[in-house]
C-alpha cells in the first residue's frame, strides 16, 4: 500500500513536471514566432531600403 502511495505520488510529480515544461516550451515557441515575424518585417524593410 505504502509503495502504492509513492507510485502515485511520483507519478502526479511527473505529470505536473511535464506539464510545466510544456508550459515553458509553449510560451518560448510563441516569443520565437513573434522574433521571426519581426525579422521578417526587417527583411523587407532592408530590401525596401537596397532598392531606393
Amino acid at each position: 500500500m505504502f509503495s502504492e502511495e509513492l507510485y502515485i505520488m511520483d507519478r502526479n510529480a511527473e505529470r505536473l513536471m511535464v506539464t510545466e515544461l510544456e508550459e515553458i516550451v509553449a510560451a518560448k515557441d510563441s516569443i520565437i514566432a513573434e522574433q521571426a515575424a519581426l525579422i521578417a518585417q526587417l527583411k523587407a524593410k532592408l530590401a525596401e531600403q537596397a532598392n531606393e
